[in-house]
């Protein structure tokens, strides 16, 4: 009996200490989530953005002291938590210390990628669209929200299967060819003149274009407004 009781005594001393210990030192978790909370205040997103970000686990030899005071949260120079940061976390009481934190930020919104091989040249059609969630951080922009704006448009390189189509891999279509007869219109104080004229380029709609004016032979320079109809601005 007297064994059993010294063995509740002993436990109960060895629990003591290893409480004291821990309360001697700042816990690790209390540090994330001072993070978290930090991250969570200052990281802005679009309404369609979902961010996921993940904390860096903090070596679990590094001890540090128990703060008094709550604990403080901060990030050097101005920080615009595209990808990567590290947030300062500090104790400004009896015993101060500090230390970084390193954060991976993700910002995931439904894209469009290829749902095929698509070679330079093709036009892309309903069939070669694909909607995806998918991590947008490192692509700064450069990618469609809505799928009309992809249609129609002009391979100009070969795009992989599963790429995010990107405003820079992708032109208007050809609506005037080189060689192509076109109608010139011209519009000046209410009057409008058309002349008959040659593509001596290609061009896609809204796009300035060279063209001969085939009364005169001169060169000129003209909008694609239609296949067949430039337009000189005056």
């Amino acid at each position: 009996m007297q064994k059993k009781i010294s063995l509740v005594i002993l436990l109960f001393l060895l629990n003591s200490i290893t409480v004291q210990a821990n309360a001697r030192y700042q816990s690790h978790a209390q540090i994330n989530s001072a993070v978290q909370t930090y991250l969570d205040t200052h990281i802005k997103a679009a309404q369609d953005v979902k961010i996921k970000t993940q904390i860096s686990r903090i070596d679990s030899r590094l001890k540090l002291s128990a703060c008094d005071q709550p604990l403080k949260t901060f990030v050097n120079n101005r920080n615009d938590f595209s990808q990567r940061v590290s947030v300062g976390v500090k104790c400004e009481g009896h015993k101060p210390w500090s230390l970084y934190v390193p954060v991976k930020i993700q910002r995931f919104a439904k894209v469009y990628v290829a749902a095929q091989p698509i070679a330079k040249g093709e036009q892309i059609t309903p069939a070669d669209i694909q909607q995806v969630s998918q991590d947008v951080s490192t692509l700064r922009g450069r990618y469609y929200k809505t799928k009309q704006e992809i249609m129609g448009k002009i391979a100009k390189r070969s795009i992989r299967l599963g790429a995010v189509f990107n405003p820079r891999y992708l032109g208007l279509p050809i609506v005037v060819k080189k060689g192509d007869k076109v109608d010139i219109v011209a519009e000046t104080q209410g009057i409008r003149i058309r002349m008959a004229g040659k593509a001596i380029n290609a061009g896609a709609k809204g796009q300035q274009i060279s063209v001969k004016n085939l009364s005169s032979k001169r060169i000129i320079q003209a909008i694609v407004q239609n296949p067949g109809l430039v337009k000189v601005m005056m």
